[in-house]
């Protein structure tokens, strides 16, 4: 009777160690299949910005600030210069498939101007060619702008930034909020936070593996200093996963094995 037991458990044990094999092997698949070659599909996460050391995630560019991981929060501080501030996921670490991202912001803005415009907001780039896909922004428009006398909006864009209806805008008055930016199948969806979500944008972008770039700065000859952060980043990954949770697929196996013993 004892043989017999041990015997049972001993194919138990085999099943179980087929089992495993498998899953692994389909994780394994299906994160090299998900991705770009060289590259990682970013899981679900999250950045609070709260213990002062920039997370690898990021990588900071631009020659026009600077922006540092500090009070909280990830602080841009745009310089007295023509240009950007600017912070992107680092090299390798990619969006595939259906993702949403939500992102606080807060911003100290120069009077407007008609040397130029403010921006402070995030775009989505491809992977493999830097081109830009869209993006959501607070803007503060100069006084010789195309939708000038709304001086201040949110504005949302594909591949062209520029005027209606390229560009998409909505006045307000917000100095801090939320943005929103989502991709499912091919759809592009940007929205902003007035208590509640505010849809601005649906329109069908590429599929392709991208990355997202945070900026702060200001365009025209509009060289005046400013300040601006952004914070409580999240990023929720739906379909396709870059990777499978092989630990809740081996646990699973397991259950089923053991189902009736």
């Amino acid at each position: 009777m004892q043989f017999r037991n041990r015997r049972f458990h001993q194919l138990r044990v085999l099943q179980v160690a087929t089992a495993c094999r498998h899953a692994i092997g389909f994780a394994l698949i299906a994160t090299l299949t998900a991705c770009t070659a060289g590259a990682t599909c970013l899981p679900c996460s999250s950045d609070a910005f709260e213990d002062g050391t920039l997370s690898a995630l990021w990588t900071v560019e631009g020659s026009c600030g600077s922006a540092t991981e500090t009070g909280g929060a990830f602080a841009f501080s745009k310089a007295t210069c023509v240009g950007f501030v600017l912070a992107r996921f680092s090299s390798g670490s990619v969006l595939c498939g259906d993702f949403a991202i939500e992102l606080d912001y807060s911003l100290s803005f120069p009077a407007p101007s008609a040397a130029g415009g403010s921006i402070h907001g995030v775009q989505l780039l491809r992977a493999d060619t830097d081109a830009l896909v869209g993006g959501i922004e607070r803007y503060r428009q100069g006084t010789s702008s195309c939708v000038w006398p709304i001086a201040d909006s949110y504005k949302s864009y594909t591949s062209v930034p520029g005027c209606p209806p390229d560009a998409i805008y909505a006045e307000t008055s917000d100095t801090s909020g939320r943005f929103r930016i989502a991709r499912t199948g091919s759809d592009l969806v940007t929205s902003y936070w007035n208590a509640g979500w505010v849809q601005q944008m649906s329109r069908t972008v590429t599929t392709t593996d991208l990355y997202l770039r945070l900026h702060s700065g200001t365009n025209g000859s509009l060289s005046t200093a400013h300040m601006g952060t952004y914070d409580n980043f999240s990023l929720t990954v739906s379909s396709p996963p870059c990777t499978v949770p092989v630990r809740g697929a081996l646990w699973s196996a397991v259950k089923a094995l053991y189902r009736d013993v």
